[in-house]
């Protein structure tokens, strides 16, 4: 997320980072990210405001069809201090152990909510809309499937809650056809010229 963990990052042999830098994650960044890869990890802070933070930086990326990861660091570690106090292998575990957003939400809210009622309806208001990002219907439907197991529904049910989710204006769902792409929604020179650098 910082400054600090990209140079951490960077030294323990990850140099394809980005640093955020404490700004929101949009869909120009996605893009600019789709560019060199379909992959993405992200290991922002695992406060709140991180996990709000992950949510806002996952809707974004899905919606441009990137297969998004989150690295799960524990005790409240950020990158830098996992490489500092752990060393490298720790920082490479946590990439190699990275789980899809879904994954990982459904995960960390069932932890937090071992009580099945409150885990089922968090999930239906938290989780289920990130379905409507996923451009990919196979791998929509795979998530179904886990979602349905994991809080003991029909598959039925998670599509139909599913179908009912509000949508994002970008979201896969909310359009059967992509737009062109129009002067007003296009990249500014400014943007082009910094993608380049």
């Amino acid at each position: 997320e910082g400054q600090m963990d990209l140079i951490m990052s960077h030294q323990a042999g990850w140099a394809n980072t980005v640093a955020v830098s404490g700004t929101a994650f949009t869909a120009e960044h996605a893009a600019l990210v789709k560019r060199m890869t379909e992959n993405l990890i992200l290991a922002l802070d695992a406060d709140e405001a991180g996990m709000k933070a992950t949510g806002k930086a996952a809707h974004a990326s899905l919606a441009l069809g990137l297969h998004v990861k989150v690295a799960r660091i524990l005790g409240g570690k950020d990158p830098a201090d996992l490489i500092l106090h752990d060393g490298p292998d720790a920082w490479k575990a946590a990439i190699r152990d990275a789980k899809d957003i879904v994954t990982f939400l459904l995960d960390v809210l069932e932890e937090k909510l071992p009580q099945p009622d409150r885990f089922r309806r968090i999930v239906e208001v938290s989780v289920i809309p990130f379905l409507a990002d996923v451009p990919s219907p196979i791998e929509r439907d795979a998530y179904v499937r886990e979602i349905s197991v994991r809080i003991g529904v029909s598959e039925d049910a998670v599509r139909e809650t599913l179908a009912r989710a509000p949508r994002e204006p970008g979201s896969a769902m909310s359009q059967s056809v992509s737009a062109p792409t129009t002067p007003a929604t296009a990249p500014g020179r400014a943007e082009k010229a910094y993608a380049l650098l």
